[in-house]
């Protein structure tokens, strides 16, 4: 998760070892650790940030909510039966997680009470909710996605996949409505149909969608470190993932 504070970058890691860790870069100063410790009685699985607010979660079947701009903490929710394997907010207004016990539930911030859940009774990989707020797409583990309807709460339309939607995003051009990698395929998708798949060496471990340059960044499991400088605090970040594949969401091509 990534947040910004005046120009500055915060960015937060979480770890199999249970940590979360909180990195802050100033443009022409080296980075410096803003925290470092252990919430979580388990692997952090999920992280999600936005305005003031951090949350966190894992195998241990709690989100951990922090606000940042005070470095606080403000307790836990509990509701989950299962890893929680993403999260995720609207605004600042609501929070959505999602589980391998089958339910996507949705949080209002104000009180951090739990409005209602989605449950297709079905381990849920990833979901990443629309920018209107209306709509959320996710994978499951029995290679179904399933579009929610947010304002009625129900599925409105799903699909079986060739393989296991391990990540989804929604796309950044009229050209691509979301986007899913399933190990190392990235499948761009238009009216429920793959249009055209981006192929990487490695498996796909994270992907975000520009909309403003209409890119695809795709990182990856290549064991590598990037190589340029001018990345900056993004070098950071990919460490673990190995490569970054910048891709243009319009026709395909890599840049």
């Amino acid at each position: 998760s990534t947040g910004d504070e005046g120009g500055d970058m915060r960015v937060v890691l979480g770890s199999y070892h249970k940590q979360v860790t909180g990195i802050e870069w100033t443009p022409g100063e080296p980075a410096a650790t803003l925290f470092a410790f252990t919430p979580h009685l388990a692997s952090v699985k999920a992280s999600a940030c936005c305005g003031k607010y951090l949350a966190t979660a894992g195998t241990d079947e709690t989100i951990k909510v922090y606000n940042m701009e005070k470095l606080i903490d403000l307790g836990e929710l509990h509701f989950h039966n299962g890893t929680i394997t993403s999260l995720g907010f609207h605004g600042t207004s609501h929070m959505f997680s999602a589980a391998e016990d089958g339910q996507i539930c949705i949080w209002r911030t104000r009180d951090w009470e739990r409005l209602t859940s989605l449950d297709a009774q079905e381990a849920v990989l990833d979901m990443s909710v629309h920018s209107s707020g209306r709509m959320l797409i996710a994978t499951y583990r029995n290679r179904v996605i399933r579009l929610w309807d947010l304002v009625k709460g129900r599925c409105s339309w799903k699909k079986n996949l060739p393989q296991r939607g391990e990540h989804v995003i929604w796309g950044c051009t009229p050209e691509t409505e979301f986007v899913v990698a399933a190990g190392n395929t990235v499948s761009c998708y238009m009216d429920g149909e793959a249009t055209f798949t981006l192929e990487h060496e490695a498996p796909v471990l994270a992907m975000v969608a520009i909309e403003q340059f209409s890119l695809l960044i795709c990182g990856t499991a290549d064991g590598q470190s990037p190589k340029s400088e001018s990345l900056g605090l993004v070098r950071i970040l990919l460490c673990r993932l190995g490569k970054l594949h910048l891709w243009n969401c319009t026709d395909g091509g890599q840049t």
